[in-house]
């Protein structure tokens, strides 16, 4: 898939080294886990007062990956985040799903969801 240049994510958007200074109105952590007893994702919402607004959480598959389920909960958080409309920063520990996202030739249909989605919502950044 090609991307237009007009058509990709600003750079700046995403941010593969943590960068603390740049933390907006809403920060939004995402993590994941998988055992043996199946796969599991989550993200919580703090507004500047760091008082918790809103948390996600599901199980989905066993047989998705780390990176499947991490790419899954920065995209319900990439939609909550785009329906308050106000300055949000998704923080993820996971450089492999910051990196999908980045990848304008990534084969990855979560990936690209979210490349979508951020690139419609300038309100919105991850890192």
């Amino acid at each position: 898939m090609y991307f237009h240049p007009a058509t990709q994510i600003e750079e700046g958007r995403i941010e593969t080294k943590a960068d603390f200074s740049t933390a907006s109105e809403y920060n939004i952590y995402t993590d994941c886990s998988k055992s043996n007893q199946g796969v599991g994702t989550a993200y919580c919402a703090f507004n500047t007062s760091n008082d918790l607004v809103h948390t996600w959480q599901a199980n989905i598959q066993i047989n998705n990956s780390v990176l499947q389920a991490e790419l899954t909960g920065i995209s319900k958080a990439v939609k909550f985040a785009t329906q308050q409309n106000i300055s949000t920063k998704i923080w993820s520990y996971s450089l492999s799903s910051l990196q999908a996202i980045l990848n304008t030739k990534t084969t990855s249909p979560r990936a690209l969801k979210i490349q979508q989605n951020l690139i419609h919502h300038h309100n919105c950044s991850a890192g």
